[in-house]
């Protein structure tokens, strides 16, 4: 029987976000069963709309609309949710809810005549679940969360580990309320398809392959040190063979005994201890030795599932992964559509990179969306579903099947996690999923067999599986789970239908539909809802103290966005400045936009702003930055340029980057640190065996750091500049920018000179920035003959705790490259949280977007060439080259 389809009406003043809100609805309804039809509902932004009879609505409060559920809608951008964490949790009619502030309005009434029933019971949720959803499947405070040196996140603190979210998964809940409620109501749903006449769960044995292959003398004096004199009976059946990690044999004995095959995922690179110890943590093994081909042999006779456990650095690259994947496939004579990372290693800053370069490497399915530290499910839904994109605003063609806990959750992390009673927390876990159909996917390397090393891995689960979840779960292989739910959303598609274009305001509003090849140039701003400021324009004669204002008033408004910074890279580079600024009607400013027209080698372009992470447009409304956009898209073409690049740390509002077609890519991140613990609480959660003694060992040897504001001290940081990117193979900056920021910003104290010395020799020196509640590191230049004195340590230290005590809130320690690992987990190790950068392109005649990555092969090559020029030659051609590129 086919499931009844679900009509939705969407109130046309979501409009702009229609890509997400149709992903998160999808996804919930994917959940209940339902296909569905989308539909715009024209004019529900106003109480005489919205009349039209729907069964489930998305809209503004307080609208006349005729559905059986109805989703209050926030009327907040999608875009800012990176930035919010919910207020608090709270609990209606057995339903937890996220609170951004919307306030709650109780969760249903009788009455208001649903689409199906006159008198038919009305599900009217008390705040804006689909923007709720959107927070967690996009995982969208994770980039704030600090990271360790393998970039585990740490939720410590956060919302999402105090309201425990992570054991009960919001979207999965929610998607089983919809089913419930429309059941109830008469609708036939499509069963999920492990499930029976009751919901009930699919459970997945998966194991990653790390470390198979026991080296015996490293694991005999780990017995040795751990457990003295009375290990030595485990050494000696180490020794013999007989205590070993080749596990295999005892995994499928125990899962063949629940009809069901286990999933194993091999690593393809073969890695060292020594790659291991110096931060690559690869296996060791080798999958084309003749005893992994017997292995695979065995595997294939038995059924068992074969994956690919992705090597730490294969995030990536999709070339990368491919080789892996085809590699793994020769070796194990079996297709592998399934991928679970090292690590649990997805792209440290955006997971959803990662994923993206697993549809182009072919696989069918992930399971890496997990924590390494915390048991539960990392995105609120326990279920299989799509990641949305969102950079490229879609839906991912790659299964994520969520994993629910790995072995070490409920072993060594119970003190860390606050667990007393795994049994508990794992029942908690399968019962949610139980409830709504779900899945449990756990993950469990294959030595967890080892009772003597592992005493509570493997035999802890098969006394939890017997007693908790064998007589209430279908059992079934990750990749059974994966195709299962393919053909399921493939019916559910099959019977769908998305009357709501995305623009749904061009009919409306203007009268016909936009002309597919039409200049968004000539489209008025009506058509995609937005308004249109007074007057866009060059900033003008006597606005000066106006523009400075409206920087300072802004919330994303910095240090490069200031008139200052236009003198600075005027004077310092040569670029052509163009400093447009949208004014309101009532004569105020309503945005501005810092650009730079620079003559590179590879031709024209306009940049907000060269030579700096960030500025890009700041505007009070969409409308302001539709137009500020505008302006530069058409200077861009004025001037012959090949593209507009605008660099930001915040995204744009989705309606301005969908008119003009803009690109947004995310290569670069900068770091922060949060001062608002103080310094001696910053100062505690350094390492105390390297980091800290660094430093004490700098200060005892005589190290000491000056704050120098005077002419001389730029000079002599100049200097120092020259010398260490010279030794380090990059062109150095012009003299004249340092400067012009002396005089600009040293001057009048929104910059500062840190010099660092050793007796009476400059050894090092940080030339910092202020911007607002933010300290900006600006330039380092650390001489490398010194480092055995520490005094990069030191300095980072001195200007941390400079910046605490003086009341700054962040600590931004600049832009880098994904690729640039080491300088990356330097700055890491001071309490830094990664933060992406995002790029905005227009392209006006160039083939592909510029790529200036510092860290590629061609880049490689030409630093090694520089570091041989004399450094009179090096500063003479740097800062012919430094504008160029900059």
């Amino acid at each position: 029987m086919d499931a009844q389809r679900i009509r939705v009406g969407l109130a046309d003043t979501l409009a702009p976000w229609a890509a997400e809100v149709k992903y998160v609805l999808r996804t919930l309804l994917r959940i209940a069963g339902y296909p569905y039809e989308l539909v715009w509902l024209h004019g529900a932004g106003t109480a005489a709309g919205a009349t039209e009879a729907v069964d489930l609505y998305y809209g503004p409060r307080g609208i006349p609309v005729q559905a059986s559920v109805i989703i209050p809608a926030s009327g907040r951008p999608f875009t800012v949710a990176p930035h919010l964490e919910p207020r608090r949790l709270y609990e209606t009619d057995g339903l937890a809810f996220l609170d951004f502030g919307d306030g709650p309005e109780g969760t249903s009434r009788r009455g208001a005549g649903g689409a199906t029933a006159a008198n038919a019971e009305v599900l009217h949720l008390p705040n804006d679940i689909v923007f709720a959803c959107y927070w967690l499947l996009t995982g969208a405070r994770e980039p704030h969360y600090r990271r360790d040196r393998w970039d585990n996140l740490h939720l410590d603190g956060s919302f999402f580990l105090q309201s425990t979210l992570a054991a009960q998964p919001l979207v999965s809940l929610y998607g089983d309320r919809l089913r419930r409620h429309f059941g109830q109501q008469g609708y036939a749903a499509l069963p999920l398809p492990w499930t029976t006449a009751q919901p009930a769960p699919a459970f997945a044995f998966s194991h990653d392959v790390d470390y198979p292959q026991m080296l015996r003398a490293i694991e005999c004096l780990r017995l040795l040190a751990t457990r003295g004199p009375a290990g030595l009976g485990s050494v000696r059946e180490v020794l013999r063979g007989a205590n070993h990690f080749w596990k295999f044999a005892e995994w499928m004995a125990f899962e063949h005994q629940l009809d069901t095959h286990p999933a194993f995922y091999f690593m393809a690179r073969q890695g060292s201890p020594w790659q291991y110890a110096t931060g690559t943590p690869d296996a060791f093994y080798d999958i084309r030795s003749p005893v992994f081909q017997e292995l695979f042999d065995r595997l294939r006779d038995q059924g068992c599932e074969v994956g690919l456990h992705a090597s730490y650095h294969a995030y990536r690259s999709a070339d990368q992964l491919r080789r892996e994947k085809d590699l793994l496939e020769q070796a194990a004579g079996a297709l592998v559509d399934g991928i679970r990372h090292h690590f649990w290693h997805l792209d440290p800053i955006a997971p959803h990179e990662t994923l993206r370069r697993h549809e182009q490497a072919g696989f069918v399915y992930d399971s890496s969306m997990a924590f390494e530290l915390y048991p539960g499910f990392r995105r609120g839904i326990c279920h299989p579903f799509r990641v949305f994109d969102p950079d490229e605003r879609r839906e991912l063609k790659v299964v994520e099947l969520p994993p629910a806990w790995m072995d070490d959750h409920f072993d060594r992390r119970l003190r860390q996690n606050g667990i007393t009673d795994p049994d508990s927390y794992a029942r908690r876990l399968v019962d949610v999923a139980r409830a709504t159909g779900g899945t449990v996917i756990v993950d469990y390397h294959v030595r967890g067999m080892n009772h003597d090393f592992f005493p509570r891995y493997g035999q802890w689960l098969m006394q939890f599986v017997r007693a908790h979840v064998e007589s209430a779960a279908t059992f079934r292989s990750p990749g059974e789970l994966a195709r299962m739910y393919i053909a399921y959303e493939g019916k559910l598609a099959a019977q769908s239908r998305d009357l709501a274009g995305d623009g749904p305001l061009c009919e409306v509003r203007a009268g016909g539909a936009v002309a597919a090849d039409a200049d968004p140039l000539d489209v008025d701003d009506a058509v995609h809802g937005l308004g249109r400021p007074s007057a866009v324009g060059p900033l003008q004669p006597g606005e000066e103290q106006q523009w400075d204002a409206y920087v300072a008033a802004h919330p994303g408004g910095g240090i490069y966005h200031t008139l200052a910074w236009k003198a600075v890279t005027e004077e310092g580079l040569g670029h052509t400045p163009y400093y447009l600024r949208a004014v309101g009607s009532d004569g105020r400013f309503a945005g501005v936009l810092p650009l730079f027209l620079v003559r590179g080698l590879s031709g024209r372009r306009l940049v907000s702003v060269p030579m700096r992470d960030r500025g890009g447009v700041l505007a009070s409304d969409a409308a302001a930055a539709s137009g500020l956009v505008c302006e530069a898209v058409r200077l861009t073409r004025q001037l012959g340029c090949t593209y507009l690049e605008l660099r930001s740390l915040d995204t744009m509002a989705p309606q301005v980057v969908g008119k003009y077609g803009l690109q947004c890519h995310r290569r670069w991140i900068t770091t922060r640190i949060d001062l608002a613990p103080g310094t001696r609480r910053i100062w505690q959660a350094l390492d105390r065996d390297f980091t800290r003694w660094a430093i004490r060992k700098a200060v005892r040897e005589g190290v000491r750091i000056d704050l120098d504001d005077t002419r001389a001290g730029m000079e002599t940081f100049y200097e120092l500049f020259v010398r260490t990117r010279s030794s380090m193979g990059i062109p150095p900056f012009p003299k004249q920018l340092f400067v012009s920021m002396w005089h600009h910003l040293v001057q009048a104290g929104t910059a500062g000179l840190f010099l660092v010395w050793k007796d009476d020799c400059p050894i090092n020196g940080l030339l910092t920035l202020r911007s607002k509640d933010t300290f900006i590191l600006g330039y380092a230049a650390p001489q490398p003959e010194w480092r055995a004195h520490h005094p990069s340590d030191c300095a980072f230290w001195h200007t941390i705790a400079w910046a605490a005590d003086h009341g700054f809130r962040f600590y931004d320690m600049g832009a880098d490259s994904p690729q640039q690992i080491g300088l990356l987990r330097f700055k890491k190790k001071w309490g830094g949280v990664h933060q992406p950068m995002s790029y905005y392109y227009s392209l006006n005649g160039a083939q592909a977007l510029p790529n200036f990555d510092s860290s590629s092969g061609t880049y490689a090559r030409l630093r090694r060439l520089w570091t041989h020029l004399p450094l009179p030659v090096s500063k003479q051609l740097g800062a012919w080259v430094t504008r160029q590129l900059s």
